[in-house]
């Protein structure tokens, strides 16, 4: 069910609600994907599985109607525990619909997770680009805060990890050259922050 609903998805991924008012496309498949969440999240296996939560999510952000996968991201929160994007996740219907207080909760656990799973150097060699990427994400993040030293401490583990990072890898682009655009971002934003 997961991997079907998914699927349609992608058939017309960021499509499927307008994205001024969030009314449905009508010539996209959402409401087909409407009927299968409706129909799938009756199961109560679903509210256990964290991939139709997660696509659930997803699905309704975009829409008029966020909080109707409220019930699914509430599911999903905490369902995880080592895993960082998870806990994210209720964070994307969260912020919409005016509850921080659960979008920092969510966050917090998210970030957690992720420190968890950084200090594990068995996971990094299958997780390279999750583990690149984190660093990039927290260079940015603390340069953002005008915190320079500790922007600046993740550049190394950062490059690091970015080399370990296959050139097969896809997404759809080669991530390899995701990641030298990236690297390229992070330098001006650092001496940036040091001037402001």
């Amino acid at each position: 069910m997961a991997l079907y609903v998914d699927a349609k998805m992608h058939i017309a991924q960021h499509k499927m609600f307008h994205i001024k008012t969030g009314l449905p496309i009508e010539t996209s498949p959402v409401f087909d994907i409407q009927v299968l969440f409706a129909n799938g999240l009756q199961h109560p296996d679903t509210e256990t599985h964290p991939g139709i939560l997660h696509f659930s999510v997803h699905f309704w952000e975009m829409s008029a109607t966020p909080a109707l996968a409220l019930p699914a991201a509430d599911n999903l929160r905490d369902l995880v525990p080592d895993a960082g994007n998870l806990h994210h996740m209720p964070t994307h219907l969260d912020v919409p619909v005016g509850e921080y207080c659960p979008a920092v909760a969510s966050k917090t656990a998210a970030v957690q997770a992720d420190e968890k799973y950084l200090a594990r150097n068995d996971h990094q060699e299958p997780y390279c680009v999750t583990t690149a990427m984190t660093f990039y994400g927290k260079g940015i993040a603390y340069a953002a805060m005008s915190n320079i030293s500790e922007a600046a401490k993740q550049r190394v583990p950062y490059l690091s990890a970015a080399a370990r990072v296959p050139e097969s890898r896809r997404d759809p682009n080669r991530i390899v050259d995701i990641l030298k655009r990236s690297n390229i971002d992070a330098r001006p934003l650092i001496p940036h922050r040091i001037s402001t």
